[in-house]
């Protein structure tokens, strides 16, 4: 009897089942996870900003080092590493990646600490070169009597840029600074204080700008407040709205911990919200009108575990929002949700909850959220311990997905490719088959209603007949219960000199796990079989 050969039952299932896949309805889904590159404690996601095809992931708090921020670029094989920046002047514990703001090529690196007591903090404005390598240009400082933490917060828009300071309790307290762009560096414009000039408010906690407009968060000192404020024609910003919960809560709420802006719609977080349950939290929405700033609707959990921090980041683009709460949980201690609303006329509504793959206890998913526009970067910093972290990606139109953390692979000192293949939990324990061509990717192979990116030549023949080989790990499997899987593409030193300057494409095949029915397929990835 001749041994069993997984690859030759694939190829049969594959030739038998053209003409019979079938389309199923995709919801947003986890499409790829970023690792801490250093493997290191580091808070590793307390800031994020993604913009483009960037991903900017601040990572301030390695011991017995200066602090990192990791900058990723999305290429057509995947996202793959670009920088990890350090402060040139860096200090161990300088907390540097305490906050990042990104936009294009320009990204700026908050610094919290200098060593010293009430450190004044400090902020590295980069500029990416056309060679794709990022270079300082300036180094932003703030020595007003009182200022510290100059870094709390920012945000960009186009060639403007808000950063916040804390309080020490003197004058002045907590204070918002607007910087613009001119002949390349960033010049201060303005500095914003609120109307209730509170000593220990924390003004400036939190920080949303677009256009003309500004929104800061006040989250101590009692329930918390947000503000609003619009520039004017000559520069000045001016206070237009103070926003505070409709029930007022003496102590505790954080209200103004986190805040976002789009148009003529702020939201603002409120962590320790005690209604309906005591410290559940909250997201209030507010929507100007023709009389001024009014709440909306308030955003909450029914039923939720001690101190989920419902509110604790934001994401809002048009009418989509997302909320996080990263200590909610229902089986991991403080392994954390995202909930996605989204507005009809002037109600919100729950169309999703957001989980990363793998949960376990203390990863704090939810803690930082940033968006792209077509993906959801949400940070599993794991505040407090010594796992290392993690960013995860969620695709908002996905479709099934493969994605490497290389484009390239040396066929003299050999070298692997990690891929990373997603097809949403709908797919859990299906079957996944991954294919390879080194024939490019088009004309497409039809199979059914569904087409395989890769045209079809001998090394298409080896992926089938020879799934799990070493050349292509785990090729062949089911997917977990994310309806995730790893393979890899790994190439030993020596490898044959006439592949050099190919271009490899992978892509992988689902199929369902009862009817074996071909169900989906995914992306071609591509990589250079370099010297």
């Amino acid at each position: 009897m001749s041994a069993f050969n997984p690859g030759q039952l694939v190829l049969s299932l594959l030739v038998t089942l053209i003409g019979q896949s079938t389309l199923q309805a995709q919801v947003p889904c986890e499409q790829s996870v970023v690792p801490n590159p250093l493997a290191l404690d580091g808070d590793f996601g307390q800031s994020l900003d993604y913009d483009g095809d960037t991903l900017a992931i601040g990572m301030p708090t390695v011991s017995f080092s200066p602090g990192y921020t990791c900058i990723y670029r999305r290429t057509t094989a995947g996202l793959e590493l670009q920088a990890l920046l350090q402060a040139p002047d860096g200090k161990n514990a300088d907390l540097f990646g305490w906050s990042v703001a990104l936009e294009g090529d320009r990204l700026l690196v908050g610094r919290q600490s200098d060593g010293a007591l009430n450190s004044k903090g400090s902020v590295y404005a980069y500029q990416r070169q056309e060679s794709g390598l990022w270079t300082m240009i300036q180094k932003l400082t703030n020595n007003k009597p009182g200022i510290w933490a100059f870094c709390a917060a920012m945000s960009i828009d186009g060639n403007r840029v808000a950063i916040t300071a804390k309080s020490t309790g003197l004058s002045p307290r907590g204070r918002v600074y607007i910087f613009e762009l001119e002949n390349g560096l960033w010049v201060e414009k303005a500095e914003v204080g609120p109307s209730l000039d509170d000593n220990d408010d924390w003004f400036g906690a939190s920080v949303a700008l677009q256009g003309d407009r500004l929104v800061v968060g006040a989250p101590k000192n009692g329930t918390g407040r947000a503000y609003v404020f619009d520039r004017q024609a000559n520069g000045a910003w001016v206070e237009q709205a103070l926003l505070t919960p409709p029930i007022v809560n003496p102590t505790g709420d954080e209200y103004g911990g986190a805040v976002e802006l789009d148009g003529d719609t702020v939201v603002v977080g409120s962590i320790g919200h005690d209604l309906p349950v005591l410290n559940n939290g909250a997201a209030f929405v507010y929507r100007l009108g023709p009389t001024g700033w009014a709440l909306e609707q308030k955003l909450t959990l029914e039923n939720s575990p001690i101190i989920p921090r419902f509110g604790y980041s934001l994401e809002l683009q048009g009418d989509d929002l997302f909320v996080s709460a990263p200590t909610d949980f229902t089986q991991y201690q403080s392994s954390g949700f995202v909930y996605r609303y989204t507005r009809s006329a002037t109600s919100w509504n729950l169309v999703g909850k957001f989980e990363a793959s793998a949960p376990a206890m203390g990863r704090w998913f939810g803690s930082k959220l940033a968006r792209n526009g077509t993906e959801l970067a949400i940070s599993a910093p794991a505040l407090g311990t010594t796992f290392p972290g993690k960013v995860h990606l969620f695709a908002l139109n996905p479709s099934t997905h493969l994605e490497a953390s290389k484009g390239q692979v040396s066929t003299s000192a050999g070298g692997t490719q990690p891929l990373q293949l997603a097809a949403c939990s709908e797919h859990a324990g299906d079957f996944y088959l991954l294919l390879g061509t080194l024939s490019g990717t088009a004309p497409v192979l039809p199979l059914g209603s569904l087409d395989l990116p890769l045209v079809p030549d001998a090394y298409t023949q080896f992926t089938l007949a020879f799934p799990n080989s070493p050349l292509l790990s785990a090729s062949l499997g089911q997917l977990d219960p994310w309806g995730r899987a790893n393979a890899s593409l790994v190439l030993p030193p020596g490898s044959a000199p006439s592949f050099v300057g190919q271009t490899a494409h992978h892509a992988f095949v689902v199929l369902d796990q009862t009817s074996l029915a071909l169900e989906s397929v995914s992306n071609p990835t591509p990589v250079l079989l370099a010297p």
